[in-house]
């Protein structure tokens, strides 16, 4: 069973402010998704033609999977590797975030994409959508149950990412007030 997650919010400043706050503090973001011990920059592609950058990343984690479940001999891996891609479109003004698993790519599948858009209502304002899912294939009740709580936390992980961005986006605007 595919379990999902769906968030959108509307940051009330252009895309171009909310973007470089963003990538300004991106590892703080990182850690939010857990225990993070290593990143490694897999690949950086930039096509002139279409102004399309993607920076993939190897990024592991210590294993998060609460340590009852990890008595299953295939949950037993002491660290997790997601990677991440970085897309920027600099003519379409559109960024996203991509992040999948690896560990376990066999059996299961946990992804999490986010973008931030002009807001089609107020183009002066930045749309920021995120969509996770996470499917663990054939393992039976078990799976179920570690959807359940991926879902959750996955879910839990995209409010505080919109918190710790408010939060930057806040300090932000009390440095450019007091300049």
């Amino acid at each position: 069973m595919v379990l999902t997650v769906s968030v959108t919010h509307i940051f009330q400043l252009p895309i171009e402010q909310v973007v470089k706050i963003y990538f300004k503090h991106h590892p703080q973001f990182r850690k939010l998704d857990g225990e993070l011990k290593d990143t490694r920059e897999i690949e950086h592609t930039y096509n002139e033609e279409d102004e399309i950058s993607c920076v993939k990343t190897n990024l592991t984690y210590s294993n998060f999977i609460p340590k009852l479940l990890r008595k299953i001999p295939k949950l037993e891996e002491p660290d997790l590797v997601m990677e991440e891609e970085c897309w920027i479109d600099m003519l379409e003004n559109h960024y996203w975030v991509r992040l999948r698993n690896l560990t376990w790519n066999d059996s299961v599948s946990a992804l999490r994409t986010f973008a931030f858009t002009p807001d089609p209502l107020n183009p002066k304002w930045t749309r920021y959508e995120c969509d996770g899912a996470v499917e663990f294939q054939n393992w039976g009740w078990v799976g179920q149950g570690i959807e359940i709580f991926m879902r959750n936390n996955m879910k839990n992980i995209i409010l505080k990412n919109i918190q710790l961005l408010t939060e930057k986006i806040e300090e932000h605007q009390k440095d450019m007030a007091h300049r």
